[in-house]
């Protein structure tokens, strides 16, 4: 049986016509995405692609068929969103990162109760990455952190991007630790609690701030977890040194419940986005990208 992300990725094979450009806008790795075209291609029973030559492109007979491809893609997108709004009219679904549910999802719904014709909302929680699969699949809005130099999805016709916030990533630390570390004589390598490797906050960090900050110090890894909220919790106790959302630790940081390390660990700059479909109501008023 066909898939229907087998054909999404075929339309975009024919837009970048490059194997390696298409798989990062599909959010897959190269061998994945190039398994899915030959699953695609066994379907069908033709060849859609030229291997024998490099580099590999789309054959003619599938750039005729190009208007009837993304038309059937489309007429499939169309019918779940029929369908979907039959079922939930009364419904808005979100799909939001852990952290943003705690720190911005209710000032959110706060602020646009009066703007959308919904009686209730669903709150579907995940990390980035597992919110982009909710939000292509069932969540009609994605509530998202994101680098300031790359949106985490293409801005186009189908696609509404807001800039809601600004944030940051701040390393943190308890006094007593803080006191332990760096106002004594201390060479033992810094207790740190990390983002597991390959979701979007250890990305960030690996690419902004850890490269600088290695070649001053050296890093014990205590724990990881994707839950800022833990972390943060962690860091409270004094079991090291977190990058963490500076809205998730504003009120611990006025407090002197923790003290910020950007002047000593650097920082990295993040925006808290929110993406609709153009064919849903706008959440809100202001909906420039």
């Amino acid at each position: 049986m066909a898939e229907l992300k087998w054909l999404e990725d075929l339309v975009a094979l024919m837009e970048e016509d490059s194997f390696t450009k298409a798989a990062e806008r599909r959010f897959v790795t190269q061998p994945a995405f190039s398994r899915r075209i030959r699953l695609l291609e066994d379907w069908l029973g033709i060849e859609l692609v030229e291997r024998k030559r490099k580099p590999i492109s789309i054959l003619p007979v599938v750039r005729e068929h190009d208007n009837e491809i993304r038309e059937l893609v489309g007429r499939f997108y169309q019918l779940r969103n029929n369908l979907q709004n039959s079922s939930r009219q009364d419904c808005a679904v979100f799909a939001v990162q852990h952290t943003l549910a705690v720190s911005h999802f209710p000032a959110l719904i706060k602020r646009i109760q009066s703007e959308m014709p919904y009686q209730s909302y669903r709150l579907h929680t995940a990390n980035n990455e597992d919110c982009l699969a909710l939000f292509n699949q069932k969540a009609q809005y994605l509530l998202c952190y994101e680098s300031p130099d790359q949106p985490i999805l293409p801005i186009g016709n189908d696609l509404i991007r807001e800039i809601l916030d600004h944030d940051q990533l701040t390393p943190a630390i308890q006094p007593a630790l803080y006191a332990q570390l760096f106002e004594a004589d201390n060479h033992k390598p810094l207790p740190v609690l990390m983002y597991p490797e390959g979701g979007f906050l250890a990305d960030t960090l690996s690419n902004v701030c850890l490269p600088g900050m290695m070649r001053d110090y050296s890093l014990e890894v205590i724990c990881e977890s994707a839950f800022a909220v833990g972390l943060k919790e962690m860091v409270l106790a004094g079991m090291g040194i977190a990058w963490l959302p500076k809205h998730l630790i504003s009120q611990e940081l006025d407090k002197g419940e923790l003290i910020a390390l950007d002047h000593l660990l650097g920082s990295c700059e993040l925006l808290v986005c929110l993406y609709q479909f153009s064919h849903d109501k706008p959440a809100t008023e202001s909906t420039a990208a």
